[in-house]
């Protein structure tokens, strides 16, 4: 596993101009406990559900990045934070119209660093997901849309984000399935 290898072991790969990873040998596993009240239904043809979680997590793994400003490169590694803790609401729902399938979810969290009381790095408060599909006979095609809020990263908030997928699949037997994925396309 890379994150408890020691540097020397991999020198062609930990160092590159522009970033050097150092791996971290007194890394302590994760160790998490989880809690979720989740409602389910199905009401005018929508399946839905609404879950609330909390997570609690001992030695969360947590990449770390610095500006190396004399070598102009980022030097990164990976430590525990000792305590965190992720709430937040989670909404699901599909249905059916015509021939089409729509499966929309949305979430927000709130995941803090308990010994700081700051937000953990480089994770979204808010997502949400629409992907719309349709099977032909031996066809299947879709799209995706992924929503990214913002998150924060070094003391410097980051700007949400949002990508567009397209897949599809053909079925050229009952053994042979051919898929395509085609991630990001704008």
């Amino acid at each position: 596993n890379d994150l408890y290898f020691p540097s020397s072991f991999f020198p062609a790969f930990g160092s590159f101009p522009a970033f050097a990873f150092s791996a971290n040998p007194n890394l302590d596993p994760e160790q998490s406990e989880t809690y979720e009240l989740l409602i389910r239904s199905s009401s005018f043809g929508i399946d839905w559900s609404l879950s609330l979680f909390q997570t609690k997590i001992t030695d969360l793994i947590e990449n770390v990045s610095t500006f190396d400003v004399v070598n102009n490169r980022i030097d990164g590694t990976v430590n525990n934070v000792s305590e965190a803790e992720i709430e937040g609401v989670e909404f699901s729902a599909s249905t059916r119209i015509r021939q089409w399938q729509f499966d929309l979810s949305a979430n927000y969290q709130e995941p803090r660093n308990e010994d700081t009381d700051n937000i953990l790095i480089r994770r979204p408060l808010a997502t949400a997901n629409l992907q719309v599909s349709r099977n032909f006979g031996q066809l299947d095609l879709g799209a995706s849309w992924q929503l990214q809020g913002h998150r924060f990263d070094g003391g410097n908030k980051l700007a949400g984000y949002g990508t567009v997928d397209i897949f599809g699949g053909f079925s050229a037997s009952e053994n042979l399935n051919i898929s395509v994925r085609i991630a990001n396309i704008f």
